[in-house]
C-alpha cells in the first residue's frame, strides 16, 4: 500500500502539498532564489579558480610546508589530461555562474561542462588513490566539489526547463522591477 493518501490524480498527500506550495511561489521569490543561488557559484567559482591558479603555480618547497613528501609528489605529478579536467570543471563553473545571475538558457550547459570536468578529476582521484594519499580534508573538499556540481547542473537545468532562463525570464524580472 503507498504511503499517504491518494487524490484524484493519484498522487499522495506529499505530492499534493508540494504542488500547492510550488503554485504559491511568485516569480519574485523564484527569480531571488535563482539571484542567490547564482551569487554562491559566482563566489564557489572564484575559490575554485584561486585553488586551481594556486595548485598550478606552486612551488613544491611551498607546498611542503603544509603537505607530505608523498602528497606533494601526487599534486606534482598530476597528469595534463586531469589539470584540463580541472580548469574546464572551473571555467564551466565560473561561465555558468556568469550566465545564471544573467539568466542566460546556456548557463546549464557551462555547469555541464564542469560537472564533466569535475568527473574526470574525481575518477582521477579514484585511480590514483588521491583519496588516502591526500587525507580527509582534501578529500572532502573533493568529494564536496563533485555535489555541488551536481546540484548546480540539476538546479540550472530544472530552471531552464521550468523557463526561468532566456530573453522571457530577464523581460520578466525587468517588469518585476519597473513595478516595484
Amino acid at each position: 500500500m503507498s504511503e499517504g493518501f491518494t487524490h484524484d490524480a493519484g498522487q499522495t498527500d506529499a505530492n499534493a502539498a508540494y504542488g500547492k506550495m510550488a503554485d504559491q511561489l511568485t516569480p519574485e521569490v523564484n527569480d531571488r532564489w535563482l539571484g542567490i543561488l547564482a551569487c554562491f557559484a559566482v563566489t564557489w567559482g572564484l575559490l575554485g579558480l584561486f585553488s586551481f591558479v594556486f595548485f598550478i603555480g606552486a612551488d613544491p618547497l611551498v607546498l611542503a610546508e603544509t603537505y607530505t613528501s608523498k602528497q606533494v609528489t601526487y599534486i606534482t605529478e598530476t597528469p595534463f589530461w586531469v589539470r584540463a579536467c580541472q580548469a574546464l570543471s572551473v571555467l564551466g563553473m565560473l561561465t555558468g555562474s556568469v550566465y545564471l545571475l544573467l539568466r542566460r538558457r546556456s548557463a546549464y550547459q557551462w555547469f555541464m561542462w564542469s560537472l564533466v570536468g569535475t568527473l574526470g578529476v574525481l575518477a582521477d582521484t579514484i585511480m590514483r588513490n588521491g583519496f588516502r594519499i591526500m587525507g580527509g580534508m582534501d578529500s572532502g573538499v573533493n568529494i564536496g566539489v563533485t555535489i555541488v556540481g551536481i546540484f548546480m547542473f540539476w538546479a540550472t537545468y530544472s530552471a531552464y526547463q521550468e523557463g526561468q532562463l532566456g530573453a522571457e525570464a530577464r523581460a520578466r524580472i525587468r517588469a518585476i522591477k519597473a513595478a516595484a
